[in-house]
């Protein structure tokens, strides 16, 4: 029984420290895309952006 618990409290564990790590994800790129932005102009910079986004997004889902 003992095994179990300590089994289910690694679970928790690792599922709160991953959220942790995907929180701290999503907050750099957005830094970054902002960041980004101001500095590059143009088509190159709209693109970078859209790739950004689609990151942003599958970070969103893994969350979920």
């Amino acid at each position: 029984m003992r095994s179990f618990n300590q089994s289910e409290n690694d679970q928790k564990n690792a599922e709160k420290k991953g959220k942790v790590i995907l929180e701290e994800a999503k907050t750099s790129l957005s830094r970054t895309t902002s960041s980004l932005e101001g500095s590059i102009k143009g088509q190159f910079g709209h693109s970078v952006k859209e790739a950004f986004d689609k990151q942003e997004k599958k970070l969103d889902s893994l969350g979920n």
